[in-house]
């Protein structure tokens, strides 16, 4: 009996210093992530499933158009650039904090938050949140690695 409690301590103790190393580190955001529209419009809430049904074509039309192949780049020297498909960028500064809160903030000063969710070698997806009683459709965006 004492034997299976000590395996099963050593086992937590394991499992314990796994989830410390597994943290992230800013490092692993550096570089170009494209926005995989498919699968975050295939991933969204009942509520915005309903509001995304009631938009007319022509709008959804154009909120596809501006998320489709969007990309996200992070930089090592901490600066972030947005990009569309149609070339506007959008420029401001990144930083991911220890609970693993990505802020990223214009050159105005208006700041986005997402929590990071999965980060993978080819794999991106944050949780955009929200600001009081804003009405988000995408509110969990995958982006894959280019």
């Amino acid at each position: 009996m004492k034997n299976i409690w000590t395996r099963f301590a050593f086992l937590i103790l394991v499992f314990h210093c796994y989830s410390i190393s597994a943290q992230v580190r800013p490092e692993q955001l550096i570089g170009t992530w494209v926005f995989d529209y498919s699968k975050s419009i295939d991933k969204i809430d009942e509520q915005a499933q309903k509001d995304y049904a009631l938009m007319p074509e022509v709008i959804k039309s154009q909120f596809e158009q501006s998320y489709r192949g969007r990309k996200l780049i992070f930089n090592t020297n901490g600066s972030f650039i947005q990009q569309t498909i149609d070339g506007k960028q959008i420029v401001g500064s990144w930083k991911l904090d220890n609970n693993q809160n990505i802020s990223v903030t214009s050159p105005q000063g208006g700041t986005i938050a997402f929590k990071l969710v999965v980060l993978s070698d080819a794999i991106l997806v944050l949780q955009l949140q929200k600001k009081g009683n804003q009405q988000i459709i995408l509110s969990q965006w995958y982006l894959n690695k280019n």
